[in-house]
């Protein structure tokens, strides 16, 4: 699930490209400026012969620890200590205790995947129309993730985070998410960032914690 999509700083500083690490840098600050964002995006799951094997649109919105995902077949919600993650085809929202640690795709860990002993390579640059896209890869040294690699692909001029790439273990697919529009301190209504039985009315609450 996405991302989604703000750096904290990392601890200790292993040597990585120091491109990468300058580029991850500046677009970690131009997320942290914002209290509230709202991404929507595409996902898009790729074989490794290129063939799309799915596709279909979703969004996210973040302030701080806090984030709401929503896509068409699922919710996600997330207020830093609790998450309910409702599944439109059981009708149930399971709750759980949050630990963002566990959590592959939690917002704040898009760019803080890269721990003591992850290594951070710059790929280059590639020109699209008028903006200027470079790509990093990130492998993950944790050996409890499914998430082997995550590439990010970011706009130089802005700082604009556009494509990111989940490379997930033992599998034949890509998850992409592209950027489909970026914006900055959304309003949002008073509890967003909890459950509410008239969001998502008819679900069955399942409390696991």
């Amino acid at each position: 699930m996405f991302a989604f999509l703000v750096l904290t700083a990392f601890q200790k500083e292993v040597p990585n490209d120091p491109l990468a690490v300058e580029l991850i840098k500046k677009t970690t600050a131009s997320y942290k400026k914002n209290k509230v964002y709202k991404i929507q995006f595409t996902r898009t799951n790729t074989s490794v012969a290129g063939k799309v094997l799915g596709k279909e649109k979703g969004e996210i919105t973040v302030s701080g620890a806090q984030y709401r995902l929503v896509m068409p077949d699922q919710q996600v919600i997330c207020d830093g200590k609790t998450m309910w993650a409702y599944n439109k085809d059981s009708k149930e929202v399971n709750v759980y205790d949050y630990d963002e640690a566990d959590d592959d795709l939690a917002p704040n860990k898009v760019f803080d995947f890269y721990k003591e002993g992850c290594k951070v390579a710059y790929l280059g640059d590639v020109k699209s129309g008028k903006q200027v896209l470079s790509s990093i890869d990130i492998n993950s040294n944790d050996r409890k993730s499914n998430i082997t690699k995550y590439r990010l692909v970011i706009e130089k001029k802005t700082n604009t985070l556009k494509r990111w790439i989940l490379f997930e273990k033992g599998s034949n697919t890509q998850i992409a998410f592209t950027l489909d529009k970026y914006l900055t301190n959304p309003v949002i209504k008073d509890g967003y960032f909890s459950y509410s039985k008239t969001d998502i009315p008819n679900a069955k609450l399942i409390d696991l914690r």
